[in-house]
């Protein structure tokens, strides 16, 4: 009895979880149609623009303190 419960339970939740994953995607759709722009804003150019001046002479981590980012940002813009 309990193994037919579980089973039955695992169907809903199955089920439930490919009701939202469809929702989301139609969210999504329904954004880009908008021309909503999806994701972390980019920096601004002058911010790019310093990490890569400092960067010839500093370490990532060092260029992360000054500019308050982590240094996978810091990486990302290098």
């Amino acid at each position: 009895m309990g193994r037919a419960i579980f089973t039955m339970v695992g169907a809903m939740t199955e089920i439930e979880r490919d009701i939202i994953i469809s929702r989301v995607i139609a969210g999504l759709e329904r954004a880009k149609e908008r021309g909503v722009r999806l994701g972390r804003p980019a920096l601004p150019q002058n911010a790019v623009l310093e990490i890569q001046k400092l960067r010839k002479k500093d370490s990532l981590s060092k260029i992360a303190g000054q500019v308050k980012l982590s240094a996978g940002a810091v990486a990302r813009y290098t």
